[in-house]
């Protein structure tokens, strides 16, 4: 009797030891699976992050080629010097539209003021346009940043206007920020995108129930602390991360938009998901590492 219960001991124990190493077997790969998943969405973050910089960055050249253009026509000295705003307004709709472009045109004067806009007769006046402005683009430097006219988010660029060598104007031209941008910035990086500033939502690809910011304030903890976030949308978990827009003239002002948000599933149950931007990645439960209250 004794010998089956030492016999039976001996199963009890080698059982618990198979048991316990399987555990400790399991967790190891269950601890190193999730490793390798991480570092593997960074990487793709980190190659979306650099893919929507570098489609804002072509973005802003060709807002930027536009204002040289504009600037460069000769007969645009003889408007500011002899015609009124009527004219050159008249003037610039018309090259909008023989050029087949969408941007937003202002014509300033040598000192900076308004002299006429593509879209409206309504005045204008950029806060300190001197500093921000006018000094970088005198100096050879491109002006490019984030500007809100209007209460619209534009993506602008300045360039200066001259003649033998004497500037007698300035040329702004602008892109807006849009959905159309941001279903452009999903193309290219395959996250969804929302675009934030001081004032609400300004462009998305995801609908606005489901956006949990309301205004870029709502991100300033993530300016300092760049470290993805995870965020609870419809009940599913999702990852933000914040990428900061460029910090030029428009930048210097509350005016600009501050965040991009962007979203994507797990690779197991991937769907198609400035300025400062910040993405969301979702987890899917296909995944390693599963989130159930994101």
């Amino acid at each position: 009797m004794g010998f089956h219960s030492l016999r039976a001991r001996l199963l009890v124990i080698q059982s618990a030891l198979v048991v316990g190493l399987t555990v400790v077997t399991l967790a190891f790969v269950s601890a190193r699976a999730n490793r390798a998943i991480e570092d593997r969405f960074s990487g793709d973050l980190a190659r979306s992050r650099d893919s929507i910089a570098a489609a804002l960055g072509e973005r802003y050249q060709r807002v930027d080629l536009v204002g040289q253009l504009v600037a460069s026509v000769p007969e645009l000295k003889n408007l500011l010097t002899n015609t009124d705003a009527k004219t050159i307004r008249e003037w610039l709709s018309d090259f909008r539209q023989r050029h087949s472009r969408d941007e937003l045109l202002i014509v300033f004067d040598g000192a900076g003021r308004v002299v006429a806009r593509s879209d409206t007769f309504a005045p204008l006046q950029i806060p300190d346009i001197e500093r921000h402005w006018m000094a970088p683009a005198l100096a050879g430097r491109p002006v490019h940043a984030e500007i809100d006219i209007d209460g619209r988010v534009h993506l602008a660029a300045f360039v200066p206007s001259e003649a033998g060598g004497t500037v007698f104007g300035f040329v702004l031209a602008g892109a807006p920020v849009d959905d159309s941008l941001a279903q452009s910035l999903r193309d290219v990086s395959d996250r969804d995108i929302v675009m934030l500033s001081p004032r609400g939502v300004v462009a998305s690809t995801l609908a606005a129930r489901n956006i949990p910011w309301r205004t870029a304030a709502d991100v300033d903890s993530m300016v300092a602390d760049v470290r993805p976030r995870y965020v609870a949308i419809d009940g599913e978990a999702f990852e933000a991360v914040l990428c900061l827009p460029r910090r030029a003239a428009a930048c210097a002002s509350s005016a600009c938009s501050r965040v991009i948000a962007r979203w994507h599933r797990t690779a197991a149950s991937r769907s198609a998901c400035w300025c400062s931007a910040c993405w969301l990645r979702r987890w899917g439960s296909g995944g390693a590492r599963c989130w159930r209250d994101r």
